[in-house]
């Protein structure tokens, strides 16, 4: 017999899926982070990777010795692997996703602004800001954002004079210029602690978010998962924002 393409189009997914399955079924039972030998796959932007998982994997290293992890980045794949119980945490603000995926909030995160800490601005209006030279991450790569919805909505407009993907580059896009970056609490306290940097306030209040950890019902009642949902919610507790 000869496969239909509809067959076919379901054979890729299916055999994720039955391996996400295979993988559930063997870590059944009681669960020693001590002791344990597994392998966690997370996909997280580059900011949260720095600012939440990164002291955590150091922290797991005593704790949970034989307990490894795959971080990457998020990629147009990422909701369909987490769905089909291939990639075990998606860290990111809640999207839309299959009916067997759930998201738990982790934290909540506003927006600041970073500038080279040799930049002669103390203050920012809100013409001043719309007229700078503006620094845009974009992780998925889509031009505009939140702050050009603000803006628009005060009869402004800004320039993006440079956009990029991840956050760790941000530095050294403002380092030597007069450009202006607004970026969330979290990154932009622990850039300033690495870098030449200066936060600023917004001259105009900007929407925050809530960063969730999204994982698949499968998973519910895996001990082995539910021991690093615990940890993530609590490293996320731990980690202070700017001024607090």
């Amino acid at each position: 017999l000869t496969p239909t393409k509809r067959a076919l189009d379901l054979a890729g997914p299916l055999q994720e899926y039955l391996a996400g399955l295979e993988k559930l079924l063997l870590e059944r039972g009681d669960f020693d982070a001590a002791t344990a030998r597994r392998r966690f796959r997370i996909a997280a932007i580059d900011y949260v990777q720095a600012v939440l998982l990164a002291p955590l994997v150091a922290k797991l290293q005593h704790q949970a010795s034989q307990i490894d992890f795959e971080i990457r980045q998020p990629s147009t794949e990422s909701e369909r692997d987490l769905d089909a119980g291939v990639l075990d945490f998606l860290l990111m603000p809640q999207q839309r996703s299959g009916p067997g995926v759930v998201w738990t909030p982790l934290y909540h995160d506003t927006y600041t602004c970073l500038v080279w800490n040799r930049h002669s601005l103390e203050r920012l209006t809100l013409t001043r800001f719309a007229a700078m030279e503006h620094v845009l991450v974009a992780p998925r790569e889509r031009a505009g954002g939140i702050v050009d919805l603000v803006l628009e909505k005060n009869g402004l407009a800004r320039r993006v004079a440079v956009q990029a993907s991840t956050f760790l580059i941000v530095p050294y896009l403002l380092m030597g210029t007069t450009r202006i970056a607004t970026v969330p609490e979290r990154i932009a306290a622990e850039l300033v602690r690495q870098h030449p940097l200066r936060i600023l306030k917004p001259p105009v209040e900007i929407p925050g978010f809530t960063m969730c950890q999204g994982w698949h019902e499968i998973h519910r009642n895996d001990p082995g998962h539910r021991w690093l949902r615990d940890a993530l919610i609590n490293a996320a507790k731990a980690r202070p924002r700017v001024g607090s």
